[in-house]
């Protein structure tokens, strides 16, 4: 016999002008599958006889898998709109009693409870162990939690010569760890085309920590998200030059980690003949 799945609606009741504020509300009400008479479907209003208090419900957004459907409704915005006529003084009505007011217009209508159910929680769990499942499939670097990571999981396709650098592995044992080296996007044929490149350039390994931990790395680890991996292995033979300069930028004793001094050291190499042309 095929199971049924559970749906629980959820409202979220704003309490100021924010979308997301610590005094607002959420309502959760579980509905089992033989009580759903209604379509969920995106953007639709709620027309049913058996949960008569969500007539005129929109939905606004269905999350589901084989265990559970979450139907998230459109937003009750009363106060939302309130605050937003005296926008400056910051207003939030989570204290009052005209907002305790409507959360409790909710319940008795049956709304249920401000309890979240724990079928959610397992079911972004669910969602999160999917997730991790295709990116290992997909060939991600990361394939866990962060706060699972251990320095050798961010070796990736970096060589040991690179990965056994003092500073690297200072580096990749911090709770937060930045840079190219811990941006989701890294799979290790991009690793191994940027540490190729930079040798064929002539950079030591040791150097190539200057901007594989650098938050130019992180931004060009931004910009190649949701392109294909022919595009970004392109991408990274187009920008190599410009990593090169900026290991030897960053690398320099009398850089201290600032714009204006990543400018004169540039510029100080530039006369010196030791940059590569970008």
């Amino acid at each position: 016999m095929k199971k049924k799945t559970l749906t629980i609606i959820e409202k979220h009741i704003l309490s100021g002008f924010h979308s997301f504020a610590s005094g607002d509300v959420w309502l959760f009400k579980k509905i089992k599958p033989e009580d759903v008479d209604f379509s969920i479907t995106k953007n639709s209003l709620i027309n049913s006889k058996k949960n008569s208090f969500l007539n005129g419900e929109e939905i606004e957004e269905i999350v589901k898998d084989k265990d559970l459907i979450i139907v998230y409704l459109k937003s009750d915005k009363t106060f939302y709109n309130k605050a937003l006529k005296n926008i400056r003084s910051h207003i939030n009505f989570s204290k009052t009693d005209e907002f305790q007011s409507l959360v409790n217009e909710y319940i008795e209508l049956g709304f249920g409870s401000t309890e979240k159910p724990q079928e959610i929680e397992m079911f972004w769990q669910r969602e999160s162990d999917r997730e991790y499942k295709k990116r290992k499939k997909e060939g991600f670097v990361f394939h866990k939690p962060l706060e699972e990571l251990k320095p050798k999981d961010y070796q990736g396709g970096f060589s040991n010569e690179v990965m056994n650098n003092n500073e690297m592995q200072k580096y990749v044992s911090k709770k937060a760890v930045f840079g190219w080296v811990g941006h989701s996007v890294r799979k290790p044929e991009l690793d191994k085309a940027i540490e190729d490149g930079l040798r064929k350039r002539g950079l030591s390994s040791s150097k190539m920590f200057n901007w594989i931990s650098s938050s130019n790395g992180r931004h060009f680890g931004d910009s190649l998200e949701g392109i294909s991996l022919n595009e970004q292995l392109k991408k990274i033979e187009n920008n190599l030059n410009s990593m090169f300069n900026l290991c030897l930028i960053y690398g320099d004793e009398s850089h201290n980690g600032n714009y204006e001094d990543t400018l004169r050291i540039k510029e100080e190499m530039k006369q010196k003949k030791w940059l590569l042309p970008e």
